[in-house]
């Protein structure tokens, strides 16, 4: 089986980060890279082998500049990404705490950023592609984002797409998330959510109840932090238990389950072997710091070697 194209669209950031046990207030020094969560997802795609083109908006600036460098060293179709004068790229800064109990502390910078304009998704960014995936944290970004996503999920597209809820609740209140990202979500194939952050937005307390606020998608995968992960599929639950791992920074990993559970759904495998390798990234960027982990580790070749036509 040939995999489609894929695109993710989405918000492109810098992360300008402290060394662990460093604190934003005294730091000399900060670690600069690339970030957000479907650009996450588009290079764990790449480095997974997969045809990948990612679609955004950057700033005509060197961050912007060198979100492209990222996207072109990774081998991600940079086409996509869009120059929008007179808006910067948008960042934000992280406090690296660690551990599976403390999040690191983020503080975002993207007001006026040339992501949240209205920059154009052209039927350039849109040709060849097979499949779309995008987030909720889009849906959130700006109201021209939104009417993005509902374009791309319209019910007459040509691709199928993946939904990855992604709730912030910084971002906008849990009643209008829960209304706009059931109505997003609902037009998807493939829906993606964090069994915390459905009850944050829909009250939902178990696989069951995201089910039924979802009874229209034929697939839903149900992370459960340190828990079996579920996905419906088929007309029946399937489930599948985590990697262990020793946490050292959380942020990023539910990037990494989607990218390689997608990975491995889009080259024909079933869902439970497509949770397993979501577990085995997952653990790989959980136990690094980084929004994305290394991108020769193990962790992929493991991967890549379960994938039809994908064994370097």
């Amino acid at each position: 089986m040939t995999a489609p194209r894929v695109l993710c669209c989405g918000e492109p950031l810098v992360v300008l980060s402290t060394h662990p046990g460093d604190d934003l207030e005294t730091a000399a020094e900060l670690h600069v890279g690339v970030a957000g969560a479907e650009l996450n997802v588009a290079l764990h795609l790449a480095r997974l082998g997969m045809d990948v083109r990612f679609a955004g908006a950057v700033g005509d600036d060197p961050f912007g500049d060198r979100v492209r460098a990222a996207l072109v060293r990774e081998g991600v179709d940079d086409s996509g990404l869009h120059e929008v004068p007179g808006h910067p790229t948008g960042v934000y800064f992280k406090q690296r705490v660690g551990g599976a109990g403390n999040g690191s502390a983020v503080h975002y910078y993207r007001a006026g950023s040339a992501a949240t304009s209205s920059w154009p998704l052209t039927d350039d960014d849109l040709h060849g592609v097979g499949h779309v995936h995008v987030s909720g944290v889009s849906a959130a970004v700006s109201p021209s984002f939104l009417a993005r996503l509902e374009q791309l999920t319209a019910p007459e597209r040509s691709w199928t797409v993946s939904f990855d809820l992604n709730h912030r609740p910084a971002l906008w209140p849990a009643d209008d998330a829960g209304r706009v990202l059931r109505a997003l979500a609902r037009r998807c194939d493939i829906v993606l959510v964090g069994l915390d952050e459905a009850a944050e937005v829909w009250g939902a307390q178990t696989r069951e109840e995201v089910r039924e606020h979802l009874p229209e998608v034929p697939e839903i995968v149900v992370k459960d932090g340190p828990d079996p992960a579920s996905v419906w599929a088929d007309g029946a639950w399937t489930t599948s238990e985590p990697v262990p791992v020793v946490v050292v920074e959380l942020v990023g990993a539910g990037d990494a389950f989607a990218a390689a559970y997608l990975a491995s759904r889009l080259s024909g495998h079933g869902p439970g072997a497509a949770m397993q390798s979501g577990h085995v990234l997952a653990a790989h960027v959980i136990a690094e710091t980084g929004d994305q982990g290394s991108p020769d580790a193990e962790a992929y070749t493991q991967i890549r070697e379960t994938l039809p036509g994908r064994t370097t």
